[in-house]
């Protein structure tokens, strides 16, 4: 069924913590996206900001898988509920032709905490990245060498801003999940435990800042992706351009690295925006480059655990 596989390349999508907040429900000639906001970091992300946007990145995957099929559908986003995100309209509009290339790079996407690689990136990728973001309705800014520093320093800022927070420590390690779990920062079960008791009850702000700092100075490249204001809107195209972004990187064998502090902690965003992107909203910060591909994948649910029925959204309502 055409429908299930398209679910099955949106749920690949990334996502906060891999916190997958995401539904659908199949309507007639339809597809819609729902959020999912049992899922929401209250925490780390307090307007579902993020939220948003990992639903925006698997309404991406839809449109990207709909392309491949060769199948003609219109995306409208929705108003009639505040979870009700957007619709995927089947047999409207034109195929995506020029989506229908990325769909191999669903499975092959991955993001990494480790250091890159030393290669440089492809030449005419950042100006790719730049108009495949533009398409979308977004901004790519490249971080030159004379700001990197600088967003290196907010980088860390960030980590210890928000490891002295216990609540937001209590949040992350309550994602922190055994690797037989579909969701979350999957690892190993006999390290699971010990690794929630060390974030919950240890502020390891400057060691993670350190390192965190030491990415962004040595990635091949560092970016951010902006907005013109702040909506839900805004925040869905922003998450589109991400995986639109992401998937183009991977089919040239580049992938990235997140380090969205800067965007997360309300003081410093406005510090980023002044010095990469004034007069708009920076919504993701990333750094790219080649990379080994982990052992294992970040866990997925299955399409019947992100599939609502209407019985689901009377509940809703």
């Amino acid at each position: 069924m055409k429908t299930i596989e398209l679910i099955n390349a949106a749920i690949a999508a990334p996502s906060s913590h891999n916190t997958q907040p995401w539904q659908f429900r199949l309507a007639d000639k339809a597809i819609e996206l729902w959020a999912d906001r049992t899922r929401a970091l209250p925490v780390n992300d307090p307007y579902d900001r993020e939220l948003t946007i990992s639903c925006g990145a698997a309404l991406l995957n839809l449109r990207v898988a709909s392309a491949a099929r060769g199948m003609a559908v219109a995306t409208r986003l929705e108003h009639d509920h505040p979870d009700h995100l957007a619709n995927v309209c089947l047999d409207e509009g034109e195929v995506e032709a020029a989506l229908a290339g990325l769909e191999t790079a669903i499975s092959e996407r991955f993001s990494t905490r480790e250091a890159f690689l030393d290669h440089e990136l492809p030449d005419t990728l950042p100006a790719e990245l730049d108009a495949a973001i533009g398409r979308e309705g977004a901004r790519l800014h490249q971080v030159g060498d004379e700001d990197r520093s600088v967003l290196a320093e907010l980088v860390a800022e960030g980590d210890r801003i928000q490891f002295s927070n216990a609540s937001w420590r209590r949040e992350l390690a309550s994602w922190m999940h055994p690797g037989r779990d579909r969701d979350g920062l999957a690892m190993s079960p006999w390290v699971a435990p010990i690794s929630r008791l060390v974030v919950r009850n240890f502020d390891m702000g400057n060691k993670v800042g350190q390192a965190d700092e030491d990415l962004a100075l040595n990635a091949p490249a560092l970016v951010v992706i902006s907005t013109a204001d702040e909506s839900q809107s805004s925040w869905l195209a922003a998450g589109q351009a991400l995986e639109r972004a992401l998937l183009l990187a991977a089919s040239a064998g580049v992938h990235a690295g997140y380090l969205n502090q800067p965007c997360q902690v309300e003081q410093l965003r406005g510090q980023l925006a002044d010095r990469v992107c004034p007069g708009q909203f920076p919504q993701v910060m990333l750094r790219l480059g080649f990379a080994e591909a982990p052992a294992h994948r970040a866990p997925r649910r299955e399409v019947k655990d992100v599939l609502l029925t209407y019985q689901d959204l009377l509940t809703q309502m």
